[in-house]
């Protein structure tokens, strides 16, 4: 079982990585269309680019969330000791609610949800609010940042233990840009 959490680990920091990619790229470097119906060649260059945009992070958000539903389900096997079709809904609540990679699985899933409301919020034309682009790049941010609890950082304690999870927050963001 070990190659598959290896396995579903990479897939998972992959399409996280992704997703803040895009999301910073997309949003803060390129912007979004101003208008529905381009006339212009470099207006129509921008939309597309825009519908590509949000296929590939709809793409990487879904895989994202998959891969991070098995992870969590690898991981709960593996600290209860039982096969991955044995796992329960106690031993999952148990990894949730008392582990470091639960909760900062359960903030990650938080931050999931709240970059789809503000996708939704997106998706019915440009924003309102100039700030909420942003806003949505934050949250992505925070969810590749978050990636940091979930590994060998958790080992250490005190400020040898919060250095490490600085620095290895430091590195995943560099990995998304």
């Amino acid at each position: 079982m070990d190659w598959l959490l290896i396995a579903v680990r990479a897939v998972h920091y992959g399409a996280t990585i992704v997703l803040f990619g895009e999301m910073a790229f997309a949003l803060l470097i390129s912007g979004r269309p101003t208008s529905e119906r381009g006339t212009l060649p470099d207006e129509r260059a921008g939309e597309a680019a825009y519908r590509r945009f949000c296929r590939v992070a709809v793409a990487a958000w879904a895989v994202m969330l998959i891969s991070g539903a098995c992870w969590l389900a690898l991981v709960t096997a593996q600290m209860s000791g039982v096969p991955l079709g044995a796992i329960t809904a106690s031993a999952i609540a148990t990894v949730l609610g008392s582990t470091v990679f639960g909760q900062a699985w359960s903030f990650r899933a938080l931050m999931a949800l709240v970059l789809a409301l503000f996708w939704l919020i997106l998706r019915t034309g440009p924003p309102r609010e100039p700030w909420l682009p942003v806003l949505s790049v934050g949250v992505t941010g925070g969810l590749l940042a978050g990636l940091a609890w979930a590994g060998h950082a958790n080992a250490e304690v005190g400020a040898q233990g919060a250095v490490h999870h600085m620095s290895d927050t430091a590195h995943l963001l560099a990995a998304g840009n």
